[in-house]
């Protein structure tokens, strides 16, 4: 009996680090979000189908690879490039990340994703 209560105390001791923990944690992740500029500038972003193609050719890359970079499927991009449906906000920064990048870094990109 007890042994099991010095188990239980040291238990409940080890539980409430952890939770202090977890409180010292969760009060530095807003710190270490991305800064308002940032999502107000993902607000901003504008979808183009024209864009999205455009885009694509510009990087010399298929639907299913420009898919693959953007975390969609080939038939998304290609409802995009038609314009019959739109991206979503999440799905616009990385769109808009993809912009930024040239065709070496695509290509790495998309070499780390086909090896994970």
């Amino acid at each position: 009996m007890k042994g099991y209560r010095s188990e239980i105390a040291a238990l409940k001791r080890r539980i409430e680090a952890l939770e202090k923990q977890i409180s010292r944690l969760e009060k530095m992740a807003p710190k270490k979000a991305a800064p308002t500029a940032n999502k107000e500038s993902e607000t901003k972003l504008r979808f183009k189908p024209q864009g999205v193609r455009a885009q694509r050719t510009r990087l010399g890359l298929s639907a299913p690879k420009m898919g693959a970079l953007v975390g969609v499927s080939a038939q998304t991009i290609c409802n995009w490039e038609a314009g019959t449906s739109r991206s979503r906000a999440e799905q616009l920064a990385v769109i808009a990340a993809v912009r930024k990048m040239g065709k070496r870094e695509v290509k790495a990109r998309l070499d780390q994703i086909q090896s994970d």
